[in-house]
């Protein structure tokens, strides 16, 4: 991890597939299946579901000389909504695995929650719901329970601003989901 964002090497993506898209995604649906929702797995690969591309190196902070390489990690260029419309047009659920791929093919990890922000604004949900085993993003870092449950585009721009945005809670509220997050309409 670096300035609480992922680093994905080589070896890592191969990994990453298997869990989130076998593994994971498999365990979700099978939950799914218990309490009688009709769903269906995908990932950002499937249908050209998620455009991206692979994270350029970045400074490793404001000013820095010194960058770092976040290997096979993925931006989101575009968010092809007419896939999940389908699923959703058909009775199903979509659960949605985090990866997807540039255009040649090469594999891409992408934070969840910046692919559910994407997703959400491509479908211009009336609201998007994080569920994490992180404790989310908090009022003060130092205090655990002042979790905030909801927020809108202005609370979050009001966090980043102040400078109580910290850690891993720096890549929830990046520009592109805060934006995707305000094509929502709000986040909980």
């Amino acid at each position: 991890m670096v300035n609480g964002r992922r680093v994905t090497d080589s070896a890592s993506i191969d990994v990453t597939s298997m869990v989130l898209n076998g593994l994971i995604n498999t365990r979700i649906l099978a939950i799914c299946r218990e309490l009688g929702i009709e769903a269906i797995g995908l990932s950002g690969v499937d249908a050209g579901l998620i455009g991206a591309h692979k994270r350029p190196p970045v400074p490793v902070s404001e000013g820095s000389s010194e960058t770092v390489d976040y290997g096979f990690v993925g931006d989101i260029d575009s968010v092809n909504a007419a896939v999940i419309e389908k699923l959703l047009d058909d009775g199903l659920m979509p659960v949605v695995s985090p990866l997807s791929a540039d255009s040649n093919g090469t594999l891409l990890n992408i934070n969840a929650d910046t692919v559910a922000a994407a997703i959400g604004g491509a479908l211009a949900a009336e609201k998007l719901v994080l569920c994490t085993g992180a404790p989310g993003i908090l009022e003060s870092v130092s205090d655990p329970s002042t979790v905030i449950s909801y927020t809108d585009l202005q609370g979050l721009k009001r966090l980043r601003d102040s400078g109580r945005l910290k850690d891993g809670m720096l890549p929830r509220p990046s520009r592109s989901k805060m934006r995707s997050a305000a094509a929502c309409g709000a986040c909980t």
